[in-house]
């Protein structure tokens, strides 16, 4: 069991804390209304790092580049929008659900449209061939 006060493992049916002589008498659990479990200090400082680094470290490189592309695409290339697309999906798919990368989504999509208007409208007029 852990100390409810320093997170110190104590075995099973210790009165006190070995650590910081913290009571495990619980006789008086109608004067306390909620005891909150603490982590060890070591599991803590780990498990708050590692959630730090997976979640916006490694999603904030590929919001940035899926909306870099959505924005390219806009003004002048379909296969950028076409990569801003598929990258802010797959994105959206692994459960990163920032603002940003829905922002590069929305765009990257526009920017497939805008492009195949664009595509259709100067083959239908021949623009292309001049």
């Amino acid at each position: 069991m852990y100390c409810h006060n320093c997170g110190a493992s104590n075995p099973d049916g210790s009165k006190f804390c070995s650590s910081c002589g913290t009571s495990f008498d619980f006789s008086k659990a109608n004067e306390v209304e909620h005891i909150e479990y603490q982590m060890p200090p070591d599991q803590k400082a780990n498990s708050f790092s590692s959630n730090i680094n997976d979640s916006n470290n490694e999603g904030s490189s590929y919001d940035s580049l899926a909306f870099g592309l959505s924005i390219l695409g806009l003004f002048c290339c379909l296969p950028a929008s076409i990569a801003a697309l598929v990258i802010a999906a797959v994105q959206i798919a692994k459960g990163n659900n920032s603002k940003r990368i829905h922002i590069a989504l929305v765009l990257g999509l526009l920017g497939v449209v805008l492009g195949l208007i664009m595509t259709i409208y100067s083959y239908s007029t021949g623009a292309y061939m001049q």
